[in-house]
């Protein structure tokens, strides 16, 4: 049985437990208690992602169970989950008034992460536009993005994103901010990529997560366990200001260009340079493309910080079309150099396979007339033998003879 489907079926197992415990997981450790509620998204006929033989409602469930059940270790918290499987179905509308109904100080609501080309790859948090409810889950998810990034996860960054009507995108931070509940989206990873693939690997990978996001939980709102032997009732966290306007989202693609800074004859490689910007979010980002950006390799992770970055391509990859380079902000919005036409690297690529050419032939030239050397020097040295022998045998001759006329004369 491959790793793959013990995963599958380890998590499924883990989905029923869940579904006969109970939505309370802990309660009444003091009257100062702390109400936290988790939100494993999607539920019954709306899946969320499915690849891969995975899909997304299942493993939001094992993730926001493990996150319940490790809050439930502190002091003075009260965890609730909003529905207890993944054949629930729930509104948006219902998830927030359920914790309206348990008083929750705070929404947690669990998801993974696709795209619909496959490309992108990393985790992130959605949180509101506004006030308070962006200032204090932005703190959270500063914290939670570090603890992603130790395990290896691409940051995908916190962000905003406003809808037409000028209030949050999405209706649980909407309904959650309408309901004084700060609340956040978390995308642990992408689900069908396969940078990401190894963070999805196992259930053993799920319940990872669940613990991350507790922990990044526990270290937010300073909680304390006397089970665990923790506290963090001194954790320093770090509020921006609460916005007086809405944090707006990008909205205008970074702006991409590409130069070609050396061709390589000898390791038969050119080199570009990509200079990307966005003013308003960072480059994550950079892929290459041999037809103009229709499809694009394999995205690079554009290193933070920097306004240009160098890469080498082998000339036999050159001979496809026009080269072009493409960017990508933490929006998903991409930014497309100007084509630089490579019949100059294949016209070099010709050349050089047409040195190589000659140069195989004259050393077939030459080793063919080592060849004919070795063999006349051979063959003379035979003759050389023969003719030796033969004076011999001549000599030989002239003493018997000579021999033989003195015998007579005597």
């Amino acid at each position: 049985m491959n790793r793959r489907v013990k995963f599958i079926i380890g998590f499924i197992a883990m989905v029923v437990m869940v579904a006969i415990m109970p939505q309370v997981v802990q309660a009444d450790k003091g009257e100062d208690k702390l109400v936290i509620v988790i939100d494993p998204g999607h539920g019954g006929s709306q899946a969320g992602a499915d690849y891969n033989g995975i899909m997304e409602k299942d493993i939001n469930m094992v993730v926001a169970q493990t996150m319940a059940d490790e809050l439930a270790k502190y002091d003075n918290v009260e965890v609730h989950l909003t529905h207890t499987s993944s054949e629930d179905e729930m509104s948006i509308k219902e998830r927030i008034e359920f914790a309206e109904e348990v008083e929750a100080d705070y929404f947690f609501c669990i998801h993974f992460n696709a795209s619909g080309n496959h490309y992108f790859y990393g985790a992130e948090a959605w949180i509101s536009s506004y006030g308070r409810y962006y200032s204090e889950m932005y703190a959270f998810s500063e914290i939670l993005m570090e603890e992603f990034e130790a395990i290896g996860l691409v940051n995908r960054r916190i962000k905003t994103k406003l809808g037409a009507d000028g209030t949050d995108y999405y209706g649980v931070l909407r309904r959650g901010a309408e309901a004084d509940i700060p609340a956040v989206i978390i995308e642990h990873c992408h689900m069908d990529n396969v940078m990401d693939s190894e963070f999805l690997d196992e259930e053993a990978d799920l319940i990872r997560f669940g613990e991350i996001d507790a922990l990044a939980a526990a270290r937010f709102l300073k909680l304390k366990s006397s089970e665990l032997g923790v506290d963090y009732s001194d954790y320093e966290v770090t509020y921006p200001k609460e916005p007086q306007e809405p944090i707006k989202n990008d909205v205008t693609a970074p702006e991409c260009k590409l130069t070609l800074v050396e061709m390589n004859d000898a390791d038969k490689t050119v080199t570009f340079r990509v200079e990307a910007s966005d003013e308003e979010y960072p480059i994550l980002y950079y892929g290459y493309s041999f037809d103009k950006g229709r499809t694009v390799a394999p995205l690079v992770v554009w290193e933070e910080g920097q306004t240009s970055m160098e890469f080498s391509v082998e000339y036999e990859r050159c001979k496809a079309g026009d080269f072009t380079v493409v960017v990508y902000n933490a929006f998903n919005m991409a930014g497309k150099s100007e084509s630089i036409s490579l019949e100059e690297v294949r016209e070099r690529l010709k050349a050089i396979k047409q040195k190589e050419k000659e140069a195989q032939a004259a050393q077939a030239h030459v080793q063919e007339q080592e060849s004919i050397s070795v063999e006349l020097q051979t063959g003379g040295e035979i003759y050389l033998i023969i003719a030796g022998l033969c004076a011999l045998g001549i000599l030989i001759a002239i003493i018997g003879l000579f021999v033989s006329t003195r015998k007579r004369k005597m």
